[in-house]
């Protein structure tokens, strides 16, 4: 099965139904920081290099946004996007493709996908993780992250910025914003961005159109009590409070805190019957609850026949962290159903929802999804009636200090095939392949050491030679390689064959792409231009030197500076390629396009392709 669902557009991202719950205009609404501006930045470097990225932040500090603005700004680049599907043994196949992965949350991912990023190694990934979290992925992983990503902080924001998303987001929804309110708002949200989304989507849930100094002073201070208010508003007093609240924390057991609608149902009906100790038709219990209808507007709604809870700290409140008005209730809860007594309630709601629903239904995605989510889960059984092994559980007491390194013996070593016994095939990349990478060089350099003055090399060509998967497939030594080159030159045009006596070949062709000359040497001409002209009015010197200033700004304006195209063309096995264009990469200390408005606008008339694209197959392939 494929590991990964292309994202096929950014609108497939967010909104009501996208994979990020985030709405629909946070593209065009998006506010950058300062912090968020590098962040961007350097998230894009390392991506387009082939690095993975981790973006860790605290709670709350909008860290899934971040994630989808980065995502958008690939797809604009050119790059494909897919979404990893949790559960799956994730390989290398999508950096054949030119794909990169994204998974919001990765903590949260299933052992067995996430043991597979151990042992399988892929590159081209991006993910979350809240700093809260980070040693429990530590003790997943039985590494420090640091050994697999780059890692991306996302930082509080400060007061000025919070209020601009207030405004901003205030206005798409339609609400009216009351100055004397901003300021409060702003100071209960402690330096999160989130408090202010839940803000606008708690009134756009209870219709309200404006937000007054009331509603500013009325709401708690900080996140969790502020989730811990709006499950008071909803609960209330209501006769089935408890039964909801015991629906929610089972929610928290579920991968991304999603659960199946079906499932979801069948989870209330359980803790009816457990917490009321009544065994009335579903119809009955689920149709009398308005209590259920209620909070069911505030949980997002997934493509997939799913609810999932709106932030990860509606989970933290219902794992009893808030000193809310709820809090005691929510405890009571926990101590009176530990985690075994729920994961069993979630058991027999999974076998009550495939009996009296999925088992009947024919809508092919609906019990698709139900049978992904209770895999997942480990109840594979109730419906093909085997006993699926659970995954391993690892030991709090293995979980590493933030200081600790990657190499302490109290982390269990546990490959992604122990998680769940499944047979995994091994693909061997020894395929003999041919491809064709595009590189941009601004000069031509005489080789050292070669005889003949008419072979000019570029940094491209001594990235390949100083390739020391190169020189031990080949058998040369770089001195000796360019020595041994064979080259021809027609007209501006120069082709390169490199000795091999190995299995592999690598053909250059260097040509001039443009000549024009760049804007910044225009600029420099046209001051250089200005200055001599005004020394002119000096005599004898000043004319001197007016006329070598002038002579020196018409060479900058009407003088071209050349671009060369590089094509190389590489056939060989494919493990053996990918080491030599792995370390072309990293030797080259660039983006091997250079990509320029110039560049770019050359690129799409010589080749007629965008030139994200061709930078991309330096990376995908």
């Amino acid at each position: 099965m494929m590991y990964y669902e292309v994202v096929e557009s950014s609108e497939k991202l967010v909104g009501a139904e996208g994979f990020l719950r985030l709405p629909s205009y946070i593209f065009d609404e998006y506010v950058f920081d300062v912090n968020r501006k590098e962040a961007l930045k350097k998230t894009l470097e390392y991506l387009v290099s082939g690095e993975n990225v981790l973006i860790v932040g605290k709670a709350g500090t909008g860290k899934t946004a971040f994630l989808a603005i980065v995502l958008k700004k690939l797809m604009d680049m050119g790059y494909k996007i897919a979404k990893i599907i949790n559960g799956e043994i994730i390989k290398r196949e999508h950096e054949v493709e030119g794909i990169y992965l994204f998974y919001d949350d990765i903590p949260r991912m299933e052992a067995r996908s996430l043991l597979s990023i151990m042992d399988n190694r892929p590159k081209m990934i991006i993910a979350t993780a809240r700093i809260e979290a980070m040693d429990e992925l530590v003790a997943k992983l039985g590494e420090r992250p640091e050994a697999l990503f780059k890692i991306v902080m996302i930082e509080e924001m400060g007061e000025s910025y919070l209020r601009e998303i207030l405004i901003r987001f205030a206005r798409r929804e339609g609400i009216e914003v009351l100055p004397e309110a901003v300021d409060i708002v702003v100071k209960k949200a402690e330096r999160l961005p989130v408090y202010i989304w839940q803000i606008i989507r708690d009134l756009v849930i209870s219709r309200s159109t404006v937000l007054d100094v009331e509603f500013a002073r009325r709401i708690p201070q900080g996140m969790l009590e502020y989730v811990d208010r709006i499950l008071w508003n909803v609960v209330g007093e209501a006769e089935d409070r408890l039964e909801v609240l015991l629906t929610l924390i089972t929610m928290t057991h579920m991968p991304e805190y999603e659960m199946h609608q079906d499932l979801f149902n069948a989870v209330f009906i359980e803790a009816t019957r457990e917490i009321k100790g009544i065994d009335a038709p579903p119809q009955v219990i689920l149709l009398r609850s308005r209590t259920l209808d209620k909070v069911r507007r505030y949980l997002v709604r997934t493509p997939r026949y799913s609810f999932r809870l709106p932030h990860d700290s509606w989970a933290d409140v219902l794992r009893g962290q808030s000193t809310g008005l709820l809090s005691g209730e929510i405890s009571n809860l926990l101590y009176t159903f530990p985690e075994d007594k729920r994961i069993e309630l979630l058991r027999r709601a999974a076998r009550r929802a495939y009996e009296e629903s999925i088992s009947k239904s024919r809508d092919p995605a609906r019990v698709r999804e139900f049978i992904r989510q209770i895999s997942l889960l480990g109840f594979k059984d109730i419906i093909f009636g085997e006993r699926v092994s659970e995954p391993p559980k690892v030991s709090p007491t293995s979980v590493i200090p933030a200081m600790q390194t990657s190499t302490s013996p109290e982390i269990p070593k546990v490959r992604a095939e122990e998680v769940k016994p499944v047979e995994i095939p091994i693909v061997e990349k020894k395929e003999h392949v041919s491809v064709k990478l595009y590189a941009v060089a601004k000069k031509l350099m005489y080789p050292p050491g070669r005889g003949y003055s008419m072979l000019r090399i570029t940094d491209i060509t001594q990235a390949v030679l100083s390739s020391i998967s190169y020189q031990n497939i080949c058998g040369v030594s770089r001195n000796e390689a360019l020595s041994k080159i064979m080259f021809r030159k027609i007209g501006n045009r120069m082709v390169l064959r490199y000795p091999c006596w190995g299995d592999i070949s690598i053909t250059e062709t260097v040509d001039i792409i443009s000549e024009s000359p760049s804007l910044d040497r225009i600029f420099l001409g046209i001051v250089v231009l200005f200055l001599g002209i005004m020394l002119m009015a000096i005599p004898i010197i000043g004319w001197i030197i007016g006329i070598i200033l002038i002579i020196y700004s018409l060479t900058n304006i009407i003088g071209g500076s050349k671009i060369y195209l590089v094509k190389l063309e590489l056939n060989g096995k494919r493990n053996v390629l990918e080491g030599i264009i792995r370390e072309v990469r990293q030797r080259l200390a660039r983006r091997p396009l250079l990509v320029s408005p110039q560049v770019a606008n050359a690129l799409r008339r010589r080749l007629g392709i965008d030139p994200y694209v061709l930078e991309r197959q330096w990376y995908s392939f």
